[in-house]
């Protein structure tokens, strides 16, 4: 696996502002994206009144989870580089 580089793990966490970019940027597209579609219905819920009851955990949940996974992704990513 010559010539490619490490992942940031400092990146992969700051690009999970939407939950899912971080994840895209470690090679996991699927799962980023999955998590971009979640983040996004959550963050609609957010916009209503009583639907901010739950949509504002919910969103936070998921960015929090998409947060630590890009993390542990990239990190066994620069390990398998070893």
């Amino acid at each position: 696996m010559e010539g490619q580089e490490k992942k940031s793990l400092i990146l992969a966490w700051v690009l999970n502002v939407a939950p899912g970019f971080g994840l895209i940027y470690v090679g996991k597209k699927w799962l980023g994206v999955l998590f971009l579609i979640l983040g996004g219905i959550f963050f609609v819920f957010c916009l209503t009144g009583i639907g901010a009851i739950v949509g504002l955990p919910l969103y936070l949940l998921t960015s929090l989870i998409a947060c630590i996974s890009s993390a542990v992704y990239a990190s066994k990513y620069n390990k398998s580089l070893l």
